[in-house]
């Protein structure tokens, strides 16, 4: 459900219905009601949440609930990675992303190789 993706990231983030107000210029009880599925976002508003949420439009408007589909192990695990960067109280520019990546696909490496 799509509020319930909105309210996940939200919360990965720490942010509060209130700072997800303010960053797309509505009242927090749109922001609740999309929560709560009352309501929906159009198009543009949910495009400027991807884009606060850290996520791609697709995340939150894709259906979940499919028994087809299996998580995926890297979103699923990813709020433990998010947690690491925040601890560092820094946000990382695009070169430290990159290094960031990096150092995970390295890692990722060692523990696949036989």
């Amino acid at each position: 459900m799509l509020g319930n993706r909105i309210k996940q990231k939200r919360l990965e983030l720490g942010l509060t219905q209130e700072d997800v107000a303010k960053k797309i210029g509505v009242n927090r009880s749109t922001v609740s009601s999309w929560e709560i599925g009352r309501r929906e976002p159009d198009g543009e508003i949910l495009a400027k949440l991807a884009n606060i949420l850290q996520c791609s439009t697709d995340f939150l408007l894709r259906n979940k609930t499919s028994s087809l589909q299996q998580k995926d192990p890297v979103e699923e695990n990813w709020p433990e990675v998010l947690q690491v960067l925040r601890r560092s109280g820094k946000k990382p520019t695009a070169q430290e992303r990159k290094k960031i990546a990096k150092i995970i696909e390295t890692a990722i490496e060692a523990i696949t190789e036989d």
